[in-house]
């Protein structure tokens, strides 16, 4: 009768993710701000997970993997980009046990902590065309114990495109690259126009095109259930040599 190898409890962190799916409003044109997974093939909004095709299957303590998305600007109008994350206070995440950096374009790199509404990550503005390139980053602190296995926190990320206006939009992110700048409005002279949270695409008359991309939600509490079903698989080994 077969044997299963037997071998010391280990923390395990499961890194998941959700499509929050905070819908646009339905006057803003989806078609203008193109979303994608790999940087080849584009939509209005992402499904799946962040880390799904990580090539770390079951996290433990001293892993670490970046995986990105990206977005584009698909509205045929040089645009600012912003993009915001959130972190409820109450999340139970510790910074001792996993550490989740994200940048915008390789950019300085923002540490995701808990607060209070949405908080700037970084922004960037775009030529028509243009894309940007966000990398998450997510480290399993080494000295983690198995308490982290029953933390959990939700990272939510809001990408929103806000028109420049005037002479200025020509040059902006030419050549189909993009020009790094500072998040929200700002400018001098013709300055990006915006009004309210996220902007207004004056153009289409829409609404702001802000979605919670919902690339978070990062499971330390999934880690449970991997252990739990390693730990019925050992005992149900040991039955078969009883």
């Amino acid at each position: 009768m077969r044997t299963l190898g037997r071998g010391p409890a280990t923390p395990v962190l499961a890194l998941c993710s959700v499509l929050m799916g905070a819908a646009a409003p339905a006057a803003a044109d989806p078609d203008r701000l193109g979303l994608s997974w790999d940087g080849r093939t584009w939509s209005a909004a992402l499904t799946g997970s962040l880390f799904g095709t990580s090539p770390i299957e079951r996290w433990v303590p001293g892993d670490s993997d970046t995986q990105h998305f990206y977005v584009r600007d698909q509205g045929g109008d040089a645009a600012r980009l912003a993009v915001d994350y959130t972190m409820p206070p109450s999340a139970l995440l510790s910074a001792d046990d996993l550490t989740v950096t994200a940048t915008v374009d390789a950019g300085a790199p923002v540490t995701l902590a808990p607060g209070t509404g949405w908080i700037a990550l970084g922004g960037t503005s775009l030529g028509e065309g243009a894309t940007s390139d966000v990398a998450v980053t997510a480290v399993f602190n080494p000295a983690s114990t198995n308490a982290s296995m029953h933390d959990s926190a939700s990272v939510d990320f809001r990408v929103t495109l806000s028109q420049i206006a005037g002479p200025s939009a020509q040059t902006v992110g030419g050549g189909g690259s993009p020009s790094h700048g500072d998040a929200g409005t700002g400018g001098s002279g013709n300055a990006a126009k915006s009004s309210g949270p996220g902007g207004l695409l004056p153009s289409t008359g829409a609404p702001e095109i802000a979605w919670a991309v919902g690339l978070g939600l990062f499971c330390l509490g999934g880690g449970v259930g991997i252990a739990a079903l390693s730990r019925r698989r050992e005992e149900d080994s040991d039955a078969e040599t009883t």
